[in-house]
């Protein structure tokens, strides 16, 4: 039996999702810029899409981007509100525990800048984002909706009024709220909002960026006049129309789905803490329903991952893109924890059609793994438990 708990990295495509797309006509899959009859149905499967997808948000058809995914989403708005900032000669407030497709691109385009143009923003104990200043002129906004690896809930909006004190342009990664809580908090009041449906059942390969009207967005790449000339290349009707739809149904079942997962994370919490000396970080904390922080400590993560793996048991270490690296999580050292025990922490994350009774079992096997390797682990000398989280 083998439990795949990595929904967080990219969720399986939803089997409705994956039929509606096989039953697509080919017209699909050709280019919709082109100008003959075929190419015109495309088009017009590509408006549909952006519709379907508006009216899940909310918004309107021409608010909405695609995109190759969520990190060139990121990537535009990292880009976008730099150079707005830039231009007011404000500052760019932005937190440590950003996704790596907005924190990589935001500080290589601060480098070349002054100090005091950043703005770094807080992380306390809880996991949360905190602002000590708010007297500062800001030019760009940006906070994750939640948090990818802890599954933390930063509500972006509570920082909203502040921001737009000084018409700073306002940016939310969303990527992981999809059919796990509602984003109505941050689509109305911010300028760009990314979204990446794979996290939600949908296609890989992508992306969703919202951008309210009378944002001036600056493209990330040059060649065509695709997406009202925001995005070159070409676009996949295909991967839009299977992107609309993983949305709504997203949409439409995410209360039910959020109730489905937190059962089935408790179901897996009560087995593991009954079994062993885990902790869960940020239990405290409002978090995705589908998401826990475990601290094994003092097994490190390169030795248990390997010996999950093995069991059937597929979690993961940090961020998938920068997975392999065995690297302390950024966002944990951020809230407080200490490198010993960030070192030896996973992360959990299930899908809604993840079961209780299967959780159960896979604490079980959790646990007797863990103990196996805790035989062997050796010259350990801090205390798991003093610190942090």
């Amino acid at each position: 039996m083998t439990w795949f708990l990595d929904y967080n990295a990219g969720a399986p495509r939803d089997p409705r999702v994956r039929a509606y797309m096989e039953s697509l006509p080919l017209e699909a899959e050709v280019n919709p810029s082109s100008p003959h009859t075929q190419g015109r149905k495309a088009r017009a499967f590509l408006e549909e899409a952006r519709e379907r997808i508006a009216d899940v948000l909310g918004v309107a058809a021409s608010e909405i981007l695609f995109c190759s995914g969520g990190t060139e989403a990121n990537n535009i708005a990292a880009l976008t509100g730099f150079e707005h900032a830039k231009r007011h000669a404000q500052r760019v407030a932005v937190s440590p525990i950003e996704h790596p497709s907005l924190a990589v691109p935001l500080a290589r385009l601060l480098a070349g800048e002054n100090d005091a143009m950043s703005l770094h923003l807080e992380i306390d104990a809880g996991g949360r984002a905190v602002v000590r200043d708010q007297e500062v002129d800001l030019g760009f906004f940006s906070l994750t909706h939640a948090q990818q690896e802890t599954g933390v809930l930063q509500q972006p909006s509570r920082f909203a009024t502040w921001a737009r004190k000084s018409g700073a342009l306002l940016h939310s990664d969303a990527s992981q709220s999809l059919g796990r809580v509602s984003v109505s908090d941050v689509v109305p009041g911010f300028d760009m909002v990314t979204f990446s449906p794979q996290k939600c059942g949908g296609p890989k390969g992508i992306g969703v960026l919202y951008i309210r009207t009378g944002c001036e967005i600056q493209p990330v790449l040059e060649g065509g006049a695709q997406e009202m000339g925001r995005r070159p290349g070409t676009q996949g009707a295909a991967l839009a129309l299977g992107a609309a739809r993983a949305m709504e149904l997203a949409a439409a079942e995410q209360e039910s789905r959020a109730r489905s997962m937190s059962a089935a994370v408790t179901a897996f919490t009560d087995g593991l803490l009954a079994r062993s000396d885990c902790r869960i970080l940020f239990a405290d904390s409002a978090r995705l329903p589908n998401t826990i922080c475990v601290d094994a400590s003092p097994v490190e993560a390169r030795l248990l991952l390997p010996a999950l793996d093995l069991a059937g048991l597929y979690v993961s270490f940090g961020s998938a893109c920068s997975s392999g690296s065995f690297e302390a999580s950024a966002a944990l050292l951020a809230s407080g924890v200490a490198r010993e025990r960030a070192n030896c922490c996973l992360r959990i994350s299930v899908g809604p059609e993840t079961g209780s009774a299967e959780m159960q079992v896979a604490a079980t096997r959790f646990c007797e793994t863990l103990s196996r390797i805790r035989q062997n682990a050796v010259g350990v000398s801090f205390d798991s438990h003093s610190d942090g989280g």
